[in-house]
């Protein structure tokens, strides 16, 4: 059976994928789990969520692998700004886009509910169904974006480990980069918050830094980017 690939961090992603699935009667699968290459399906659907304006490297990897027919790309993002991700994943697939569409919905650093607008979606899985070549133009992308973001998201949100600890391991199983050590993020960590989200105890939390709060607190954008 076909699939629709995700990469997600706080869940944001994998609803979305999950719904364009069951729209689509295709299977959701994460591609940070066992395999990690696409296969060779007819439209091969990807959704990620957006870090600092970026497609996080994971799924830049993820979309190089991409050898057969069409590809259709969903990049959700937390109602700030989507910066220019579909047009950067436009160019590092070998194939031709059918499809794109950035999609607003929670902010994982908000602790926003997963939520996003299945009525904007629906054009977009109907074009899967009878693709045909699309182009995505370049966005506007904000002068800070390249600066650094991976440094500037670990300097902004504080990752903290109670004593509910047991230290089972299931955030090293699950941290996409490979850098949680018993319940402690490493330096390469991307502040996806998978690991809080996935710790069975729920033995992880994270806060913002004040200057990140205030980031956060600008006037939300909710504007979706359709292109069929």
């Amino acid at each position: 059976m076909e699939k629709v690939y995700y990469f997600t961090g706080a869940g944001h992603s994998r609803a979305t994928a999950e719904y364009i699935a069951q729209r689509l009667g295709r299977t959701a699968e994460d591609i940070t789990v066992g395999k990690r290459e696409a296969d060779a399906d007819a439209v091969t659907v990807a959704v990620f969520p957006v870090y600092c304006e970026s497609i996080p490297e994971t799924v830049v990897q993820f979309l190089k692998t991409v050898k057969t027919g069409f590809a259709a790309i969903v990049a959700v993002y937390g109602g700030i700004r989507p910066g220019n991700a579909l047009f950067e994943a436009q160019g590092i697939l070998t194939r031709p886009l059918c499809a794109a569409i950035a999609l607003p919905t929670g902010h994982s650093f908000l602790k926003e509910e997963n939520g996003f607008d299945r009525e904007a979606l629906l054009p977009f899985i109907e074009k899967i169904k009878e693709p045909a070549p699309v182009a995505v133009p370049p966005m506007r992308r904000s002068f800070y974006a390249d600066v650094l973001p991976e440094w500037r998201s670990r300097v902004g949100v504080k990752i903290m480990k109670s004593g509910e600890c047991s230290g089972c391991g299931v955030c090293e199983e699950n941290c996409p980069v490979g850098t949680m050590e018993k319940g402690v993020p490493g330096d390469g960590c991307i502040r996806c918050l998978r690991c809080v989200t996935e710790c069975p105890e729920g033995a992880l939390d994270f806060e913002c830094r004040p200057f990140l709060k205030r980031f956060l607190e600008r006037k939300k954008k909710s504007e979706t980017f359709l292109f069929i």
